[in-house]
């Protein structure tokens, strides 16, 4: 369901990643695309949140290679979504990984051009209870 190590499939993508690191000290690599998964990695990651409610987040980072970037530690709840911007004329296209935490009722988040994780601009936004990018560390998600 989550993947739990660096195994040859993940080394062998060669992508961006989420790295979460949960209470229990388990860590949980986005696998995106691997073979026999149907849902996205984070959405697997907050259905194990639910069934295992006594487990959080405690510090979620993104990683490119050996290029860490930390997105936050002991936070009340976290966002993740992919994005991609194009021109019209197909010359420009730029991939980025959004990330953030939730503090209060405000997510704050990220954006970083991937694959190489180069920061982009940040925002802060009210909280939207029904977004499945948001994991709230309560049991819900949102």
């Amino acid at each position: 369901m989550i993947c739990t190590k660096i195994d040859e499939w993940l080394v062998n993508q060669d992508k961006t990643m989420w790295v979460a690191t949960l209470s229990s000290g388990t860590v949980v690599y986005q696998d995106d695309g691997r073979p026999g998964t149907k849902m996205l990695a984070w959405q697997r990651l907050a259905a194990f949140l639910r069934d295992n409610s006594s487990l959080k987040i405690v510090k979620l980072e993104l990683k490119f290679r050996s290029h860490v970037e930390r997105v936050g530690i002991n936070e009340l709840g976290w966002f993740f979504c992919h994005g991609h911007f194009g021109s019209m004329d197909g010359t420009v296209s730029i991939k980025r990984h959004v990330a953030g935490f939730v503090r209060d009722d405000t997510v704050y988040t990220r954006a970083w051009q991937v694959p190489e994780l180069l920061p982009m601009e940040s925002q802060e936004r009210h909280i939207s209870m029904v977004d499945p990018k948001t994991i709230i560390m309560n049991g819900e998600e949102g």
